[in-house]
């Protein structure tokens, strides 16, 4: 593989991780858990979470 291939394989990767995070997060917050609960869940830091809420 070489290395363009490659750089685009973990940017999809980290991007779809990126969204899973993302709707994960979304999804805590509308079952009403806090910022602090939802950073615990998802191993992320509140201002991760904070901003995916913006």
């Amino acid at each position: 593989m070489n290395s363009k291939n490659l750089f685009l394989k973990l940017y999809t990767t980290e991007r779809e991780e990126g969204i899973l995070l993302t709707k994960k997060v979304l999804k805590l917050s509308t079952e009403g858990y806090t910022i602090s609960q939802i950073a615990k869940e998802c191993n992320i830091s509140e201002d991760q979470v904070k901003k995916i809420l913006e």
